[in-house]
């Protein structure tokens, strides 16, 4: 006898084609200072990349300036909801039909916004007086122009294609 059961596609075959593309290499958000953006020069020369790699680290002598770092705390503060986020993306790619690349995206989006969140709080220590002179008053570290935080982006490509795993 011939079944007349009929198989309706719901989106299974887009979300393990997804899933295919994220197997062997896999695809990584890559998010902060990248691409164009990190070769930009401030007043003074400075690119995005050395103002950021300079307050996430410190001076040589960490106080000129001090360390004020926001990148690597900011993502040990909210590792687990990364985590959480990253892991529903199998059910959010069911239910609303995106793709992996895309949900990869959105993690990455929420790290990068998170950082600048980080930044606009004012981390410690504060600036000394005569940079606050030099800053016209402003009393927020790396965020005098918006130069620095506008050059943070996120990037998602496949594992093989980022540096250092060729």
């Amino acid at each position: 006898m011939k079944s007349s059961a009929k198989w309706i596609d719901r989106g299974w075959n887009k979300f393990k084609a997804g899933l295919k593309t994220a197997d062997g290499s896999g695809l990584v958000a890559s998010v902060g200072v990248q691409g164009d953006g990190a070769h930009e020069q401030h007043e003074g020369g400075a690119t995005n990349v050395s103002i950021g790699v300079i307050h996430e680290y410190g001076s040589e002598d960490n106080t000129n300036p001090p360390a004020r770092p926001h990148w690597a705390p900011t993502m040990d503060e909210n590792e687990q909801k990364y985590l959480k986020e990253l892991k529903q993306i199998p059910s959010e790619l069911l239910k609303s039909g995106g793709t992996i690349k895309g949900q990869l995206r959105l993690v990455g989006e929420m790290y990068r916004g998170d950082v600048v969140l980080k930044i606009k709080a004012q981390i410690p220590p504060p600036l000394a007086d005569s940079t606050i002179e030099q800053k016209r008053g402003e009393t927020t570290p790396l965020d005098r122009t918006g130069q620095y935080i506008n050059s943070f982006s996120v990037d998602v490509k496949d594992r093989s294609k980022v540096d250092g795993n060729d």
